[in-house]
């Protein structure tokens, strides 16, 4: 009997120090941010072209020998500068004999109407014949026109003089020179230079024609903002104004293309440069946002893992509605306030508790 109650005492004995201890699950380490309210833009995005204002190919009228140039590439002309000589000089002869073929047709005329005076009352006296004085004064009439023709290549003359000083014809920024002073430059449409105005510019930028009459809609009732960024660049968007919605869609793309306008005073929009472009229809106001990393795919589609109080962790079904930069809206879900998991939510659990090892702003 007592060998039994032994082995009935080291069997439970046994048996207690074989149970496992109870340990408790360590909070899980996360970084979290707050949702917070604020009023948001509704815009169609594209991409967009920048456009030179005005965009000018300086090229030759008259022919002659590239005698200066008057500007230093890349640098900013106001319109009038002088930006080329050409040879003036076979051009100032053209205007002195112009202006001698007028002056000797004047007097020419001068003579003949007074021959023309003179010989009036003669044929009436039958001094002269009809044919005769008739011949008098069809020669005025010949000398009338050859002054008109004389005139005309006059001016003809000091407009090539002219053209010998090719000018700007806008405020804008030079490009490279495309010819060297010494060569032969003819009018023949070769380009010389090109002046592009840069403030302000346009963007140019499609979209879909779905979109069309939402966007007739608003442009009809109010100037539509525009905002435009630099890819790879961190410089704040630049805000413009829509001025032009094409008078035809393309059809073979399904897009209407538009046009923006911008100041440009810093001049960091540069024609033909691609930037990414924001279309502002309307601003929501009181949005509920929170940063794009708080938001995950499950089996039931899109949640956020919220933060309670006292530190435990909840999954909660959410509606995403807008994305404005890294922040996605958070149409139903979420309360302005509430704290959100932004990373480590792979390791958190229904109930868990957290440890916020980081706040985002």
């Amino acid at each position: 009997m007592q060998y039994i109650i032994f082995f009935l005492l080291s069997v439970s004995v046994f048996q207690g120090c074989s149970k496992k201890p109870i340990t408790k699950r360590l909070p899980v380490n996360v970084e979290a941010a707050k949702a917070t309210q604020k009023k948001i833009p509704i815009f169609i995005e594209s991409i967009g072209l920048v456009k030179a204002y005005n965009h000018v190919k300086i090229k030759s009228q008259v022919e002659g020998w590239l005698e200066e140039l008057h500007f230093e590439e890349g640098t900013h002309v106001n319109k009038g500068d002088l930006l080329f000589t050409i040879d003036p000089r076979q051009y100032e002869a053209a205007v002195e004999e112009a202006e001698g073929k007028l002056l000797k047709y004047e007097s020419d005329l001068v003579f003949a109407l007074d021959r023309v005076e003179r010989y009036g009352q003669l044929v009436a006296d039958n001094y002269v014949s009809q044919i005769e004085f008739d011949q008098y004064t069809t020669n005025v009439a010949m000398l009338e026109a050859s002054i008109l023709s004389a005139k005309g290549a006059l001016e003809k003359a000091k407009l090539d003089l002219e053209y010998c000083f090719i000018r700007s014809p806008i405020n804008g920024l030079t490009g490279k020179k495309l010819v060297d002073p010494g060569n032969l430059v003819t009018n023949d449409g070769s380009k010389l230079l090109v002046v592009n105005q840069l403030q302000p510019v346009f963007v140019d930028f499609p979209v879909p024609e779905k979109d069309l009459i939402t966007v007739l809609q608003r442009e009809r009732n109010e100037s539509l903002r525009v905002e435009v960024t630099i890819p790879n660049s961190k410089l704040p968007p630049f805000e413009g104004k829509l001025v032009l919605v094409d008078n035809a869609v393309d059809n073979k793309t399904g897009m209407i293309p538009l046009r923006a306008e911008f100041t440009n005073q810093m001049e960091y929009l540069w024609p033909e440069q691609f930037v990414r472009v924001k279309l502002i229809l309307e601003e929501k106001p009181n949005a509920i946002l929170v940063p794009e990393t708080a938001v995950n795919m499950g089996q039931k589609g899109e949640y956020v893992v919220l933060i309670s109080g006292d530190k435990k962790a909840s999954m909660k079904q959410v509606q995403v509605g807008e994305r404005v930069g890294s922040m996605v809206e958070i149409t139903e879900g979420v309360k302005k306030g509430e704290l959100v998991v932004t990373d480590g939510q792979l390791l958190v659990r229904e109930g868990s508790e957290v440890n916020i090892k980081r706040m985002l702003k």
